[in-house]
């Protein structure tokens, strides 16, 4: 299975890419889980499928 048509702007859901902020929520996002003993488990909507986004609007939480 390839990747074409698997980086969903994710903008209709309010999650989409900000052009030089991924790294930096990345970095922001793994440093709060090391802080609270959390397992980290996020992924970035650039990276994932359409169907993915749409689950992860409904049903997990979505950071600006």
């Amino acid at each position: 299975m390839g990747l074409e048509g698997a980086r969903p702007s994710g903008e209709e859901h309010g999650c989409g890419p900000e052009p030089g902020r991924t790294a930096e929520a990345w970095t922001f996002a793994e440093g709060l889980c090391a802080e609270h003993g959390l397992e980290p488990d996020f992924k970035d909507v650039a990276t994932t499928s359409p169907g993915f986004v749409e689950k992860a609007a409904r049903s997990g939480i979505v950071l600006p």
